[in-house]
């Protein structure tokens, strides 16, 4: 579950950052450019997000349910709710055009 949050949080960074015409390459150049253009704090969330899930996923780590629900409830939520904010209405439904009928 965590690792699909994490991937939320990364196309929301995407598209945050595509409308100032920047993207990313990596998981290394994206937390970069969180850091540049959304602030130290959201960058160390990202890194805390992308160090758990790849626990999980490549290493088999299970998280406790405290863990679980303190992950979710003090990282992954208030990143995808800043993220969203910084997303106008209509960058989110040309972003969302874009995944579902790439040019």
């Amino acid at each position: 579950m965590v690792t699909v949050y994490f991937y939320v949080i990364v196309h929301l960074v995407e598209a945050s950052l595509a409308t100032k015409g920047i993207h990313s390459g990596s998981h290394t150049n994206r937390r970069e450019l969180i850091g540049r253009h959304m602030g130290q704090t959201w960058e160390t969330e990202y890194e805390r997000l992308l160090v758990r899930t790849r626990a999980y996923r490549y290493e088999c780590e299970r998280p406790s349910e405290a863990d679980l629900t303190q992950l979710l409830s003090k990282a992954v939520a208030p990143f995808i709710v800043y993220l969203c904010k910084r997303l106008s209405p209509e960058d989110s439904g040309r972003m969302l055009l874009q995944d579902l009928h790439p040019v």
